[in-house]
Parts: C-alpha cells; structure tokens; sequence
C-alpha cells in the first residue's frame, strides 16, 4: 500500500514495524509520519550500497565481502525491551551473532533482509561501530564496536538515574534543613547567663 493511501495508524504500526520497536515513537499527523518513514527507509537502502556481492560461478552460491563500519562518533542511547535493543544485546556479545542467528532469535524474529537493515541502523541510527568476520562453520559474524570501556545504556535506565538523582539531592537538601531548623530551636531556646539572671 502506498504511504499516502495509509491512514495515520497505519502509518504509525509501518513505521515501528520496521524501526523494530515495540513501544515506538508515535506520529501524530500523516506528514511526520510518512517523512519518518521515508528517512528509515532511504537509510535501509543504504545496506545494499554497502555490501559487495559477488557470484561465485563453480558453486553458483553469492558470496561477500566483511563489512567493516567503524565508531561514528557519540553512542546514542537505544529503548530497552524493543528488538534494536536485542540485537544490540546479540552483537555485543564476546561471540558476537550472525544475521541468521539474529533473524532467528525469539525475540526478534525478522526475515534475513529486515535483519540485515535492522543491523545497518544499529550503526547509522545509534552510531556504534560494526566488524564482520568469516568464522568457520557461523560464516559471516558480526560484532559492536563502541568506545572503549563504555557501558551499554538504555533510555529508561537513564531516565531513571535522573530521577534516583533528583530524589537523593532533595532528600540530602531537606535533611539540612530539618538539621538548620533543630540549631536555631536549640539556640533559642538556650538558657540565659547566669551572672544576668542574679543582677535581675
């Protein structure tokens, strides 16, 4: 179905169908969504300008090239408890994943083609790096790249960080407060000199 033919829901469930997440952004005219979709898929095609294909004419099997993506810059924060996030998870393993294994995860359960435009958008949308090597038997095996010692981060546990943040400094600023409130009932209720109180 052509995009400007879809109703605004439609356009809503395309559109985090292919971004892969389940609690995904949601448009709220047709124009934003249509152009959301139009940017995710100019960025899916780019997946096949990056890969080489070649035929091998004894076994009549395509075979490729590793890619090899590095480090776009700053690592961008991803959902928790979506498939990005998954597969995210999959290539961040020391064992990395393969683009079957990804497709085939119970949680992901793409098609090998969305899986491999899923894949493109971990480095172009989040900016993580991407190696693939021939591994054996795996074959073609894919690994995240990210800086190093970096901690792999979710938007909700940093939302939630803020917020434990926020908590604590008000709780610290109350406690000084009760404790300032205590030093000036303690000062005025203090006795008054002695020497004073026998000349009255």
């Amino acid at each position: 179905m052509e995009l400007n033919k879809m109703k605004l829901v439609e356009l809503n469930a395309h559109y985090a169908q292919m971004d892969g997440a389940e609690d995904g952004m949601t448009f709220k005219t047709k124009a934003d969504a249509r152009a959301s979709i139009e940017d995710l898929e100019a960025e899916m095609a780019d997946v096949v300008a990056d890969v080489v294909v070649e035929v091998a004419v004894d076994e009549k099997v395509k075979t490729r090239k590793p890619f090899n993506w590095p480090l776009k810059g700053e690592i961008k924060p991803h959902r928790g408890g979506c498939k990005r996030a998954r597969v995210v998870e999959l290539l961040d393993r020391k064992e990395g994943a393969t683009f079957e294994e990804i497709a085939a995860d119970p949680v992901i359960l793409w098609d090998v083609p969305t899986c491999k435009e899923g894949i493109k958008l971990i480095h172009s949308a989040l900016g993580y790096g991407l190696e693939e090597k021939v591994e054996g038997d795996r074959g073609f095996v894919i690994r995240l790249v990210k800086p190093e010692g970096y901690v792999i981060i979710t938007k909700q546990e940093i939302t939630a960080q803020k917020k434990a943040a926020e908590a604590e400094k008000k709780a610290a600023e109350a406690a000084a407060e009760a404790a300032e409130t205590v030093v000036e009932e303690g000062a005025a209720e203090k006795p008054g000199d002695g020497k004073a109180e026998k000349a009255a």
